[in-house]
């Protein structure tokens, strides 16, 4: 179960980032 979490909290910080990255991109 907590392999699980683990998982899921990776995966909500990748999509965090890639939608950082795609703001500063707008932006710039």
């Amino acid at each position: 179960m907590k392999e699980v979490f683990h998982q899921v909290q990776c995966d909500q910080l990748h999509l965090h980032l890639h939608a950082i990255i795609t703001f500063k991109k707008k932006w710039n």
